[in-house]
């Protein structure tokens, strides 16, 4: 699974189902949510990982499941 401090659990079992295929109506089903949830979530993590899209998330995956978070660039202070 992936690492607890990256996403939340939620967040965590959201993009695991949509790595499986399951559409966000699927997921919303299978986590007993609605679909405007499944979206926050989806928007939560897209902004995480610092991508705009589902393919480019998916992507971040290893196939054992864990993450390969971005590099973060270091904060300027002013």
């Amino acid at each position: 699974m992936l690492p607890k401090r990256a996403l939340s659990t939620r967040q965590q079992q959201v993009l695991a189902l949509l790595a499986r295929g399951l559409t966000r109506d699927a997921v919303a089903r299978e986590l007993s949510i609605s679909t405007h949830t499944v979206d926050s979530h989806m928007d939560r993590i897209f902004r995480f990982l610092e991508v705009t899209n589902l393919l480019v998330a998916l992507r971040q995956i290893d196939p054992d499941g864990s993450l390969n978070l971005p590099k973060r660039r270091p904060r300027r202070r002013f």
